[in-house]
């Protein structure tokens, strides 16, 4: 059970193995808050403790650790209440769903997006082909989706998440996450929203399992398009490839 005391035990241990690290003290509880808020120590709307007990348990001034709360407002993670307290946000979602931003031919509006998972399953990350930003991440779930655009055409969706965090999706029925975007389940059941996003795009030729999946033949090309989200903390929350068929229809991609 994640406690005051407990929580506080384990910044000061966190800051303790930090002490020799380069950089400012309040930088090094800014990240350290930041890993315990990602880790569901503190939900959205919940009150940390005063800035007063913060003082008393860890081997900091006031003054560095009001400056560290104010670093993870100014990222939109804590709200300073006047007299009242520090609560930590429910911030906005940003969906992956919305990565899928076609744009409806001949109008100005943006196409209908249906999902349906396809499976959910653990596998390696060396299986992945998605670069070095799943190096050394361990076992990942893999979770396969088909998104139907418009009613007009598919694009296939694998998503993978480190499963040492997310291992329990394992156990979710796919029908019951049909069109539920992974990002609200990530802030919702594990307390991780999506604080950026990166995107990289390319031309290239179509996966078996993909192609199987939109009836393409296995010489097509796609448009080979990996998203990776990442924490307010910094680290990599999940890592998405689509293949998406050739099309003329527009894409907006959204910065967050």
């Amino acid at each position: 059970m994640n406690t005051p005391d407990r929580v506080i035990a384990r910044l000061a241990s966190t800051l303790a193995q930090a002490s020799n690290a380069p950089g400012p003290k309040y930088e090094h509880l800014a990240r350290a808050l930041l890993v315990q808020i990602e880790a569901g120590a503190w939900k959205p709307g919940a009150r940390l403790p005063a800035d007063s007990v913060f003082q008393q348990a860890l081997p900091l001034s006031l003054g560095t650790i009001q400056q560290a709360l104010r670093k993870l407002v100014q990222i939109g993670v804590l709200e300073r209440r006047y007299r009242i307290g520090t609560f930590v946000r429910d911030i906005e979602v940003h969906s992956e769903i919305r990565h899928l931003r076609f744009i409806a031919p001949g109008q100005d509006t943006l196409a209908p997006v249906t999902v349906r998972v396809i499976d959910i399953a653990r596998v390696e990350e060396n299986t992945t082909n998605l670069g070095p930003a799943l190096v050394a991440v361990g076992d990942l779930v893999r979770v396969r989706r088909l998104c139907t655009i418009n009613a007009e055409f598919r694009v296939y969706l694998e998503t993978f998440l480190p499963a040492d965090r997310f291992g329990s999706l394992l156990h979710v029925r796919p029908s019951d996450v049909h069109g539920i975007s992974l990002s609200t389940l990530l802030k919702e059941k594990f307390n991780a929203p999506t604080a950026r996003t990166e995107h990289c795009l390319r031309i290239a030729a179509v996966s078996e399992h993909a192609g199987s999946s939109l009836g393409l033949e296995a010489s097509a090309q796609v448009i080979d398009w990996c998203m990776y989200s990442y924490s307010h903390e910094g680290g990599l929350l999940m890592a998405q490839r689509a293949a998406v068929p050739r099309t003329t229809n527009w894409i907006t991609v959204v910065s967050t």
